[in-house]
């Protein structure tokens, strides 16, 4: 009789698109996928100097700096987030099966 051995590993990337360290991010795409000085220059633009502020009623907060993340709601932000996350992915993968799941 064989036996076969069953390993699950458990990922909770809480606020895992606010965690991404843009220079990082910026450093991959330029030399694991191959991104043009051009491209990256424009995907630097995109992710670094961001500002948010908050406003609730009349009052509104100044304008803070976003130091990290890539921004939420757009197809973009997802991609950027698992292009961050891939080396991680293939390296836990070790020729097993490994399925992501996004909570909502």
């Amino acid at each position: 009789m064989h036996s076969k051995s069953i390993y699950q590993h458990w990922y909770y990337l809480s606020a895992g698109f606010d965690t991404v360290d843009n220079y990082i991010l910026l450093q991959r795409l330029e030399h694991s996928y191959g991104i043009t000085v051009s491209m990256r220059q424009w995907f630097y633009s995109y992710l670094v100097g961001r500002r948010q502020f908050v406003q609730t009623g009349s009052s509104t907060l100044s304008p803070a700096r976003i130091l990290c993340g890539v921004p939420q709601g757009s197809v973009l932000g997802l991609n950027l987030f698992l292009l961050y996350i891939a080396d991680f992915l293939l390296y836990n993968t070790n020729n097993n099966k490994m399925t992501i799941y996004k909570a909502q």
